[in-house]
């Protein structure tokens, strides 16, 4: 039930992610929802079929500590929504706070960790000095109450073929200066940070880089 300790409350949604009234930009969407969240809730979207706008769908997850799914066919989404809420029905950890213990690693997305569950593996992706050691605590609200949780794994060798690893780390990374543009905390460097980290490692954006360093701010606001 909300409100007890390690219990979360998920809002599902099924939806295409296509707002046709009212204010319909990313930012203006999306703060609907972060600005009344509490730190136990989380909002999971799931799309149904095509057209779709997976930007939309990303970061109302990303921003609520929830998570996205894609079901292409839309005859399929009965069963892929039974799938998506089943993953998320073993809760571990809620309200998790992240501790990294060893100096050689930085850079580590996402910053707002989500809350952890049995059936869905926790990914972070960082930089590290090559034969580090990784150590991560966690401390959160278990069934039990308070929850003391120490993770310690060598780092492998470096792989260069390994690409997804480091577009994943740089989609991370744009997600949380797109986070902080909408809640005004980032300038126009911010902006092009996220375009040149978009060209470089082959992620799409989130909303309209170009028009948001060609505008003003107040009409960057509606983007």
């Amino acid at each position: 039930f909300p409100g007890e300790a390690g219990r979360p409350l998920n809002v599902y949604l099924l939806t295409d992610g296509l707002v046709t009234a009212g204010r319909t930009s990313v930012k203006a969407v999306t703060s609907r929802y972060s600005n009344v969240l509490k730190p136990h809730q989380s909002i999971f979207c799931l799309n149904a079929g095509r057209p779709y706008n997976p930007w939309m769908l990303e970061m109302i997850a990303h921003l609520a500590r929830g998570a996205f799914g894609d079901c292409p066919d839309a005859a399929g989404a009965e069963e892929a929504l039974v799938r998506f809420v089943r993953r998320w029905s073993r809760p571990v950890l809620v309200e998790p706070e992240a501790e990294y213990l060893a100096p050689d690693v930085s850079e580590i997305y996402p910053r707002r960790l989500p809350n952890l569950y049995r059936d869905a593996p926790l990914r972070l992706y960082g930089k590290c000095r090559k034969g580090a050691v990784f150590v991560l605590r966690l401390r959160g609200l278990g069934r039990d109450g308070e929850r003391d949780i120490v993770i310690r794994a060598a780092m492998p060798e470096p792989d260069e073929n390994l690409t997804e690893i480091a577009r994943e780390w740089a989609r991370g990374r744009i997600y949380m200066l797109a986070e902080r543009w909408f809640a005004g905390e980032a300038d126009r460097e911010a902006l092009s940070e996220m375009r040149s980290l978009s060209v470089r490692y082959g992620v799409g954006l989130p909303f309209d880089i170009e028009s948001c360093l060609l505008y003003t701010s107040d009409a960057a606001d509606e983007l």
